[in-house]
């Protein structure tokens, strides 16, 4: 596909923070649309790599429309909305970005329906707010999700005492880091290439010190979980040694009542695919064209035997 066909925009969300998103158009006939998020501390470019070559190209020759999203405080996003560079928190992602992102896509593409992509900040965040929606009886904003390398540090779903006390360690560093600087200093601290806010920060803290994966106004995220009725497909790399291990991943998506989980090693790509591995390196290319197959797949079925899901919201 010519990358002169690609268009940015900038969405607007409810508190008037504008996210810059680029729309990588399907090069097959399109039978969806969808949005890519990225980690933290890196950008929307980590999610189409080589630019033209990565995941979300590939994604687009399965039938989706793709629009690649920078969520505030990262990548051309951080441009566009400076006034949030260093205050936006874990629940702004949740309740304003996502939906934002969700409902532009509806709005451009009403007779398609919608999924999402999520590369660990953007999966959990993605999972609290599904879960939340559907927890409060509202219809799934979703039509499927997959998550790539998506988990929360949280003591229960970490079964190695080695590896929560490296967490543990990992967090205060962050915590101090942001305490003294007012973020996090990705690249200085060799985690990325985008900082993250004190109040990210402190967010991430206050889950890994106290194990409670909560909203600031209470809600419970880990038991909205339950609640998800949307089909979602768990990507898991063999060789993410701490972010997201695959015994933690399996372990946080244990709770999903229509989750799928695929780990990924050397017997099914020739390596071991690390954190940022499954959405950086081309040896990951077999993972990227079976999310796509999973991901139009699903939303074919949506379309076939759901035709008013877009119409009912």
């Amino acid at each position: 596909m010519s990358l002169a066909a690609r268009t940015s925009f900038e969405v607007s969300t409810a508190d008037a923070i504008r996210l810059r998103v680029e729309h990588i158009p399907a090069s097959a006939p399109a039978v969806g649309a969808m949005w890519c998020g990225h980690a933290m501390m890196a950008n929307r470019k980590s999610l189409d790599r080589p630019r033209g070559g990565g995941l979300a190209s590939v994604l687009a020759r399965h039938g989706l429309e793709v629009y690649l999203a920078d969520l505030r405080g990262h990548g051309e996003s951080a441009i566009t909305a400076p006034e949030v560079r260093d205050s936006w928190s874990y629940d702004d992602v949740v309740a304003l970005d996502l939906p934002a992102l969700t409902s532009f896509i509806r709005m451009r593409h009403p007779g398609l329906p919608v999924a999402g992509l999520g590369h660990s900040l953007a999966g959990h965040c993605a999972l609290a707010w599904l879960g939340r929606c559907e927890a409060l009886g509202a219809d799934p904003p979703l039509d499927a999700l997959v998550t790539f390398g998506a988990n929360i540090w949280l003591r229960e779903m970490e079964p190695s005492r080695i590896r929560w006390a490296r967490k543990r360690a990992t967090m205060e560093v962050f915590g101090a880091a942001a305490r003294a600087l007012g973020r996090i200093p990705a690249r200085a601290l060799g985690f990325g290439s985008d900082d993250v806010s004190l109040a990210f920060a402190l967010d991430l803290h206050r889950f890994v010190s106290t194990s409670r994966w909560f909203s600031h106004d209470g809600f419970d995220y880990l038991r909205g979980l339950e609640h998800i009725r949307t089909p979602v497909l768990a990507v898991l790399g063999s060789g993410d040694e701490l972010l997201c291990h695959p015994v933690a991943g399996r372990h946080f998506h244990d709770a999903l009542p229509c989750c799928t989980t695929r780990e990924f090693g050397p017997p099914q790509v020739g390596f071991a695919p690390g954190h940022m591995e499954l959405t950086t390196d081309l040896r990951s290319a077999p993972i990227w064209h079976e999310a796509g197959r999973w991901v139009a797949a699903t939303l074919l079925r949506t379309g076939l035997y759901n035709g008013a899901t877009t119409a009912r919201r």
